[in-house]
């Protein structure tokens, strides 16, 4: 990968590191700039975890009961949101493949939400009905009741008996239920579509700038910190879509909120995934405020609505671990508090 450089190159005597700049793009050189990047790695690290305790839980409990599936949309048009944002303002391939990362995990909870509760549950009926018509077969050929079977049991497989219907009646319930998830699905894909070509449209668009510091043109050396040479027009799509990521990343856990408050508990809720989160939130909070920042156009359009993101989802999460204690069984918080 091309070498950068940092300007300046020291501060108050501390030389920048050539590793992060390169791969990451950012200019580190003091104990306290190193302190708010290490906190920004956290920060990331930590989100690339969150929803895998979810997902283990919705795997062993073979069920998404009790989990907002109205979170879960609007975290993932969130990350849509972000991830079209780092495309279309040409961010670095790093930047892109952490947006990229947490698109795959929400698709794959999207998938486990229609596995579980819908086609899983349709596929069970279907099998059940089966094998009741079967087992209601035998048991007439076996009294000598032809006339009775040929009455109730139609030649093409269908029953009249009650219990068949009901099975029936529950199949198509199950079936008409997939409708919403598949759709959702199919949308997210074709945002993730839309989402690579327009990468591919902006990226030979907008080429990231560079300072020349020695030399022609012909040796210039980048500044590993250079922001893409963006439009206007790109600017303004890039920060709209900053501040609307961060509004649905607030936004998404009133659903789930509700949904606890509805059924008085949070079974079913992972609470790692809001500790998770809640870390993560709070680290990236401590990572600007460490490393300081300047209230300039660049800081509304690209740390102000993650900052503010980040504070809002805080104050969810704890509403939610508030809520896991107020509606958790008396005898278990008994044994928790002894």
């Amino acid at each position: 990968m091309e070498q950068c450089v940092c300007n300046p190159a020291e501060v108050d005597g501390w030389r920048y590191i050539q590793w992060i700049g390169t791969y990451l793009g950012d200019c580190v050189r003091t104990p306290r700039e190193i302190t708010g990047f290490i906190f920004g790695l956290i920060s990331v690290g930590v989100y690339f975890f969150a929803l895998l305790p979810q997902m283990w839980m919705n795997y062993t409990r073979k069920s998404c009961g009790g989990f907002s599936v109205g979170l879960l949309i609007l975290w993932t048009i969130g990350d849509c949101a972000n991830y079209a944002g780092t495309i279309i303002t040409n961010q670095l391939a790093s930047q892109k493949f952490v947006g990229g990362y947490f698109l795959l995990v929400d698709i794959i909870m999207c998938i486990q939400f229609w596995w579980y509760d819908h086609a899983r549950p349709a596929m069970i009926a279907r099998k059940r009905l089966a094998s009741g018509a079967q087992d209601e077969a035998t048991r007439l050929l076996a009294d000598g009741s032809h006339r009775r079977y040929d009455e109730e049991v139609d030649i093409t497989g269908g029953s009249s008996t009650p219990e068949v219907t009901e099975a029936s009646s529950a199949t198509q319930r199950q079936n008409n239920a997939i409708v919403s998830p598949s759709t959702l699905k199919t949308v997210i894909v074709t945002g993730m579509a839309i989402a690579i070509c327009t990468d591919s449209a902006y990226g030979a668009q907008f080429p990231t700038s560079f300072t020349v510091l020695a030399g022609t043109a012909d040796n210039a050396v980048p500044l590993c910190d250079a922001a893409p040479a963006l439009s206007q027009y790109v600017v303004y799509i890039g920060t709209l879509l900053a501040w609307f990521s961060g509004t649905l990343y607030i936004a998404s856990r009133i659903p789930q909120i509700m949904v606890n408050h509805r059924n008085r508990s949070t079974d079913g809720v992972s609470l790692s995934l809001f500790a998770l989160t809640l870390l993560g939130n709070l680290s990236y909070g401590l990572a600007i405020i460490v490393r300081g920042f300047v209230v300039d156009a660049h800081f509304f359009s690209s740390i102000l609505p993650y900052l503010v993101g980040s504070i809002g989802v805080i104050i969810f999460d704890v509403i939610i671990f508030a809520q896991a204690y107020i509606y958790a069984k008396p005898n278990s918080r008994t044994v928790a508090q002894s």
